[in-house]
Parts: structure tokens; sequence; C-alpha cells
């Protein structure tokens, strides 16, 4: 622990808190207590204990509790807990598992601060911090008397919410970057062969440690995992995450749903643009089109380009997404190529500017569009991605072709039929069709259809996926 040179018989606030703590709400005391757990794993000695007497279930256990939490999937499952005792005046704390099994407790006695990590296989170690003051006790009474300010019986949806803005907040009200370390020095040592199993792990820890949260569809999903793949273990629930992650990354487009009466895959109904919008919109760009098009004596530009292939494309949908992403991808494209493939020539200038601008303004109206450009613009090329067999990708593409219908069919085909081109190929088109081989493979895997067929297919996906790349190419 971070200590300070003062007695705790002068601190009666940690004593305080914690029976403030018992008048507010399960919801509000698994937040803050979960926060006050990651925080005491700052700690070497702690760390260096959990590395000793835990097992990967027992550090899985309190990484999916505190994901659990963050993600407010707890609100609706309910599998952890707080629960505290004696009831007449609380003085110990428990984070538990259907409130059963025991995953970290926080006590006082006498004023003193005293927490235990148990272990699954039903031991324990704990900590107390004798008569001195921990740096993290101070941030549990200070987000103890931040929530608990002004609530009553009656008022206790005023501390939830409170809680709720907590999980926005660092763990530390000031940069620790030895903090940090710690964390890190955890991590590396916790799995030093297996890093693809903590990968995920050690990047959420630093976004609850810095207060800038991921995607919570992303923590959603996690937290909600089969319990059955948690119990398999650390490998099992890393390759469900990269599942997730690979699906999540890449949705960009309409979403597939599974259509039970179709036993199929099919788009989703969303809510479309105003029609009369869209259209103007693509009967401005398809003009710039053409025009560029009748010049193309003068500017080596024509129909089988690949930016006149994606604003086809885009002309061709009704969906807001598709066009204004294929319309970036367009616009992009150009950007590359104008003044090296093609000279800077006023109509191909002007496609560009039509296909940029019509795509701007579609995410300016629709807020789902506006979102799925902005995760786009986040996948970059990796250099020198592996080439896909064609052969391959046309045996994906059955697959995942026989398990959807209607234009969820025809998109998948004409995707693959793309990238099988040789020709460049946009971000959009790329991702939606890694996307939807997610999607399908996903389902495909927990429907238990052939094992090794479903391993060929993920790795297929993986081959899709590893064509992006979170980091942007070096100028």
């Amino acid at each position: 622990m971070v200590e300070d040179d003062e007695d705790y018989s002068e601190h009666p606030e940690f004593s305080d808190a914690l029976r403030k703590l018992g008048w507010l709400s399960s919801y509000c005391r698994q937040v803050i207590l979960t926060r006050h757990m990651l925080r005491t794993l700052q700690d070497g000695d702690v760390l260096e204990e959990m590395l000793w007497r835990g097992s990967d279930q027992t550090v899985l256990g309190w990484l999916r509790l505190a994901i659990t939490v963050y993600s407010d999937q707890n609100k609706e499952t309910k599998i952890f807990s707080a629960p505290y005792e004696p009831l007449d005046k609380p003085d110990t704390y428990h984070l538990a598992y259907f409130r059963k099994r025991r995953i970290f407790t926080q006590s006082e006695m006498s004023g003193l601060s005293s927490f235990e990590f148990h272990t699954s296989e039903g031991g324990g170690f704990g900590f107390d911090n004798s008569s001195t003051n921990a740096s993290e006790d101070d941030r549990l009474i200070e987000e103890v008397n931040f929530v608990y300010q002004g609530v009553t019986n009656s008022t206790k949806a005023i501390g939830d919410e409170r809680a709720k803005q907590l999980l926005l907040r660092g763990l530390w009200t000031e940069s620790r970057v030895y903090d940090w370390l710690n964390y890190e020095k955890f991590f590396n040592e916790w799995r030093p062969k297996a890093l693809r199993a903590t990968d995920f792990w050690r990047r959420w820890m630093r976004s609850a440690y810095e207060g800038v949260l991921m995607d919570n569809k992303l923590q959603f999903e996690v937290a909600n995992i089969d319990e059955s793949i948690w119990q398999e273990g650390i490998e099992a629930v890393a390759a469900e995450i990269e599942k997730i992650e690979a699906r999540l990354k890449t949705s960009v487009a309409t979403p597939l749903v599974r259509n039970d009466a179709d036993d199929a895959f099919v788009l989703d109904d969303e809510q479309q643009l105003e029609t009369e919008l869209l259209d103007y919109l693509k009967e401005r760009v398809g003009g710039a089109l053409s025009t560029a098009l009748k010049a193309s004596g003068n500017n080596g530009f024509d129909e089988e380009c690949e930016e006149a292939l994606a604003i086809a494309r885009a002309l061709e949908s009704a969906n807001p997404s598709a066009v204004a992403g294929l319309l970036n991808d367009a616009s992009l494209m150009f950007q590359t190529n104008l003044g090296n493939r093609y000279p800077e020539d006023g109509a191909l200038i002007a496609l560009q500017t039509a296909a940029f601008s019509a795509a701007e303004e579609i995410c300016e109206t629709d807020e789902i569009a506006r979102k799925r450009c902005l995760r786009a613009s986040k996948l970059y090329r990796r250099e020198n991605p592996e080439a896909i067999d064609p052969e391959e990708l046309k045996e994906l593409t059955e697959a995942l072709a026989a398990e959807t219908k209607g234009e969820a069919r025809a998109i998948i085909e004409e995707d693959s039929k793309a990238i099988a081109s040789g020709q460049r190929v946009g971000n959009f088109i790329r991702a939606r069709f890694a996307n939807y081989s997610a999607t399908i493979v996903l389902w495909i895997d927990k429907a238990k259809k052939s094992v090794a067929r479903v391993e060929w297919l993920w790795k297929m996906v993986r081959k899709l996926m590893d064509y992006f790349t979170d980091t942007p190419p070096q100028v």
C-alpha cells in the first residue's frame, strides 16, 4: 500500500465512510468496492500474492467481476452482489458471486482497514494497513462521500447516478505512473507465454485506470459471455473475446440478424434516412460521376476503376450507412490517386468533392451512419497483409451464403467478388465482409456445426481481420 505518516486513530472518516456505504444501494456498493478492489491491486505485495496464490480462475474471477460491474450488465443478471455484515453496524463488505462465493472483502476493525482476496479454491490472502493511512483508503472515503451526499431512503436513485459517474473517472485523482507500472508487471508475469490471453484484460485495465472506458457494447458482450466458457478458463475466454472484438471492430454496416422463420441471416430492419434526401445526394454524385466518365479520354478514368466501382455500388444502395461508407472510400481512393494515377483533372476533383460532401451530409443527418463511418475511419490497412487464396475465399463465401438470404446473401457475394478481383477495395467493403463473416461463423460455432469446419472458418475470419491494424501508417 502507498502510505502516509498518519495514525488511523486520527482518521475516523474511514469508519464513517464504511457505515455510510451500508446506507447506499447494492449497486452503489458494487461500484465503489469494485473500484477500491482495482486500486488495491496496484500494490506490489498484493500483486505478488495474487501471482503466487491465485490460480488463473481466481484472477479471471476478479476481472469478470470488474467488467460486469463496469458494463452495467450486473444490473440485469445480478450474479455479483455486495452484501455486508453485521446488519445493524456494518463494518465488513463482500463482493461475491451469487452471494455465495466471495471474491473480495473490505472491513475495518477498530478503525483499521483490512481487505482480503478470496481464491477460487476456497482460500485467500489479505492485508491490513496497520496504523497507517493508505491512499487507496482515502479514495474510498472520497468516493463514498461523493455518492452519499444528500441520499436518503427515498432518494437512493441519486446515489446510483453518482456511482455511474464514478465509472467515467480514473481510479486515482492524479497521474500515478508507478501504479500503472505495477499493473503492467502483473500482466507481464501472469501469463508471459500467453500474451494473447491477457491482451484484452491489459487494455481493459488501462481504460479503467484512466477513466476512458472501452466501448460499452464490447464491455457488455464480454461480461455476457456464456457461463460455460468462463468455466473453461482464460484461454477459452480469450478466444471468445477475440471473436467479439472482430465483429464489433468491423461493425460499419447494417448488422445481420438471424431470422428464425427463414432459418437464415438477413439484414436488420433499420429506420432509414429520408428517401428524398438520400436520392438527392445520390443524384448529385451520379451527375458528377457521369461527367468524369465522359472526360475519361483525358483523365484515364473509366467504369472499372476502383473509385467508379465503389461509387456505382453506393448509387445502387438504399442504405445510408452503405452509401456513406462507399462514397467515403471512393473519396479516400481519389485522395491517394489524384496527382499520381490520374491527373488533377477538374472533373475528377469535382467527383471527389461530391462523394465526400454527400458522405458528410449523410453522417450529419444519420447518427447511426456517422458512428459507423467513424468506426471505419479507425481501421488502417496493415503493411503487406497476408493474401487470401481465391479458392479459400470462394469456399468461405459459399459457407456464408448458405446461412443467408435475400439482400444479405447478395452483399456477401458481391463483397467477396470485389475482394477477390485483385483491385483495391476500400475499408467499408472489407470491414463489412469481415463483420458478416465473424457474425455468421460465431453463430455456426455456437450451433456446434462440425468443430473442424469451425476452426477453418475462424482461421479465415482472422485472415480477413489481419488486413486491418489500429496503428495509423507512418507518413
